[in-house]
């Protein structure tokens, strides 16, 4: 697990401790139980594609495609494209525009994250494709010298100096 899905999933952790449920009183808005969960994975979602929509758009304009904020665009981009309509339709239970207006942010945030790495992946594999293999280097003749010491057939030092050559 990174450090970064920690720190996550300890915030998650923590604003649900800090979230817990209390007695409604006459002139607070009525919170339905689960209410503050969904807020918090609203905000979690909504945050993922965020993030992704930000790295995206910056490798778009720079030219230089990734591979990591693609996939991220098309994980968090489905999620929220398709929690849009179950937000829409679940949502609607204390005034119907909390539903409407959350399901089409989330609407939205999707479909523009999905186009955003349908066109980063589309620039990574124009990038990839059209990308020329280099031919290979020509042979090149080499010659080396190396210092040669060994006996002869009596024993005795030979000194001399060896010479390799290849094509």
């Amino acid at each position: 697990m990174t450090r970064a899905s920690q720190r996550l999933l300890g915030a998650l952790l923590l604003s649900v401790m800090l979230c817990e449920s209390r007695a409604a009183h006459a002139d607070e808005i009525t919170v339905l139980p689960g209410q503050q969960m969904a807020f918090i994975l609203e905000g979690a979602m909504a945050t993922c594609s965020l993030t992704s929509i930000v790295g995206n758009a910056v490798t778009a304009a720079r030219k230089t495609p990734s591979r990591a904020w693609m996939y991220s665009g098309f994980i968090c981009g489905f999620i929220n494209t398709a929690t849009s309509p179950i937000v829409m339709v679940y949502g609607r239970d204390p005034q119907v525009e909390y539903g409407l207006g959350m399901g089409l942010m989330h609407g939205v945030v999707g479909l523009t994250n999905l186009g955003l790495a349908i066109w980063n992946a589309h620039m990574w594999h124009k990038a990839r494709t059209t990308q020329t293999d280099a031919p290979p280097p020509a042979p090149a003749a080499a010659v080396s010298l190396a210092p040669m010491v060994g006996r002869d057939r009596l024993g005795a030092s030979v000194l001399g100096l060896s010479l390799s050559a290849s094509y």
